[in-house]
């Protein structure tokens, strides 16, 4: 009987993955090599600075692909807790089975020895009864034998699937909220995507309102350049004409240009005077 139990026990521990519930075991669920891969694939996106829609389009591929896991892996603990489920039936089923075999054998033994006790001793009918009756007796001891077992196993499998319930909720839970948050990140990958087009398109008009600045600013430069290469252009020929200039030629002109100014001073004096006389 012993080993009965420890291999029940054994089995039971191996379907459910040790169902003894505690915050250690928490942080070994199915889902924490889930949530520490999706942290690492997130940083390592991050460092090589990845293109944005690729990294949040493959984190979704990687999310959706370790729900399905997980929900794999869910549905063989509840599917070992519904095969302990069932052997807690079976084995209930085994006490009542026995415990009527017992009764019945223990009937049959009380049945034979009664009739013994009407016989003579020494009688050989008398002695077949009482050996019948000893026969019974013993199969009624093997039948409360094997009840007892099995209530032994009725009771450890109650301990086990009493641990293993809540285990078993719990990991819906955890896939429920697996699952509300791939869908929250649909949502939310969609929003940044959306952002980030926008500061790419943001970016394009400032890139461009810039380099309209620039040039608008700029203009003055190339035509104030251009005012002083004339201004210089201006000056050199005002030299060269300087340069070419005859002195002698120039004071003459200048002597003949006092004398028609002198001539013009005089006939406009003797028009005055002709004024006066009037």
């Amino acid at each position: 009987m012993g080993n009965r139990e420890s291999c029940s026990t054994t089995l039971t521990n191996e379907r459910l993955g040790k169902p003894t519930m505690g915050k250690n075991q928490n942080k070994n669920s199915i889902f924490a090599r889930f949530n520490n891969l999706i942290r690492a694939k997130i940083n390592t996106a991050i460092d090589k600075a990845e293109d944005p829609q690729e990294m949040l389009n493959q984190l979704i591929r990687d999310y959706k692909e370790e729900i399905r896991v997980a929900e794999g892996n869910v549905a063989e603990v509840i599917g070992n807790l519904r095969i302990m489920e069932s052997d807690h039936k079976k084995e209930q089923a085994k006490v009542q089975e026995w415990q009527v075999k017992a009764q019945a054998a223990s009937d049959k033994a009380d049945e034979f020895r009664a009739q013994a006790e009407k016989l003579e001793v020494g009688d050989l009918a008398r002695t077949e009864a009482e050996a019948k009756a000893d026969k019974f007796d013993g199969l009624a001891r093997i039948a409360l034998k094997n009840r007892t077992n099995a209530e032994k196993t009725v009771e450890k499998l109650e301990e086990q699937i009493k641990v293993a319930t809540p285990r078993v909720e719990s990991l819906k839970g955890q896939l429920n909220d697996a699952r509300e948050k791939l869908a929250a990140a649909h949502h939310q990958r969609d929003e940044l995507l959306a952002r980030h087009k926008t500061n790419e398109a943001m970016g394009r008009i400032l890139d461009a309102t810039e380099s309209i600045n620039v040039n608008g600013t700029n203009l003055s430069s190339p035509m104030n350049e251009w005012e002083e290469r004339i201004a210089r252009e201006e000056a050199r020929l005002q030299g060269r004409q300087e340069i070419m200039a005859d002195p002698v030629k120039d004071g003459f002109d200048e002597l003949d240009s006092l004398a028609v100014d002198s001539a013009l001073d005089d006939e406009l004096a003797k028009l005055k005077a002709n004024n006066k006389k009037k």
